[in-house]
């Protein structure tokens, strides 16, 4: 083994040295662009509707429509208190009252 390596220039393992770290790096950053834009993609074809709105559901809605990939696309939201509860109406639209999801499934 050390015979390979005196006979390769030293600039040739240099730049092999450098050359395989960044190629690595840009390979991981091309496929998390990747795997973000298949499931943006995916998410497009998946709607939900929130049944009920606690501090969690505002939350999780925050960030599943905030970011750039979500799981799914949230219509709207069934509740029986005021609209602005929990500032989920500037995200999110309400569709009803709870009585009235029984004539919808």
């Amino acid at each position: 083994m050390a015979d390979i390596l005196r006979r390769l220039p030293f600039e040739r393992i240099i730049y092999w040295l450098w050359l395989m770290p960044a190629m690595m790096f840009l390979v991981s950053i091309l496929f998390k662009e990747y795997t973000d834009r298949v499931k943006m993609l995916r998410a497009r074809n998946k709607k939900a509707n929130i049944i009920g709105v606690t501090e969690l559901v505002a939350h999780v809605v925050s960030r599943v429509s905030g970011g750039n990939v979500s799981v799914f696309k949230v219509v709207g939201y069934f509740d029986d208190h005021d609209p602005p509860r929990l500032g989920l109406t500037k995200q999110v639209p309400l569709l009803g009252k709870l009585s009235k999801i029984g004539g919808l499934l």
